[in-house]
């Protein structure tokens, strides 16, 4: 005769279900892993909100501002990086000014061009033309901006594209370069 068990088979099966049942669903259930491309926290140096910046002329006169609402810098980058970025450059006259927008712009710490990324936009008010481009170097001091990603030039009248381009701001003046197609309204 055998001696009376305490558990019995089918408890001992469910209990061992249970405790394989609680591994699997663990790994299920864990929060997915941030990839190795995405910045985090500990990599940041420092974010701020609602940058504003002003440079001014050796005359004293504002010559060009940058602002955006947020602005961040990684600890393994050279370089400050504003997002929806603004800026407006004034004309040496103060009559006029570039307007414009990058969804990414980055500033380095030589002092180096203003790196403008991601569906830039430049445009000037009282002439009515604006640039369209995917990257845009842009320089304050020389006052000029260029690049060699395809350009959409749009003035009254007129669509032009282009492969690469250059700017005199001052001038007011846009070199295209490359394949150059363009579309012109008759003139009535």
């Amino acid at each position: 005769m055998r001696p009376p068990t305490r558990f019995g088979y089918g408890s001992v099966v469910l209990g061992l279900a249970l405790f394989i049942g609680t591994f699997v669903l663990r790994q299920y259930w864990q929060p997915e892993r941030q990839g190795d491309d995405q910045p985090t926290l500990a990599n940041m140096d420092f974010e701020a909100r609602d940058l504003s910046v002003k440079r001014y002329d050796p005359e004293g006169a504002p010559g060009f501002e940058l602002w955006a609402p947020r602005a961040e810098r990684q600890r393994a980058e050279d370089a400050l990086t504003l997002l929806d970025a603004n800026f407006v450059l004034a004309d040496s006259d103060s009559t006029d000014s570039w307007h414009g927008q990058a969804p990414t712009a980055l500033i380095s710490n030589d002092g180096s061009a203003v790196q403008m990324l991601g569906g830039v936009l430049l445009e000037r008010p009282q002439s009515k033309s604006t640039l369209h481009t995917e990257a845009m170097s842009l320089d304050p001091q020389q006052r000029r901006a260029w690049g060699e990603q395809p350009v959409q030039l749009k003035r009254p009248g007129s669509v032009v594209e282009s492969g690469q381009f250059s700017v005199d701001l001052n001038a007011e003046q846009v070199s295209l370069e490359g394949q150059v197609r363009g579309r012109f309204d008759a003139q009535r």
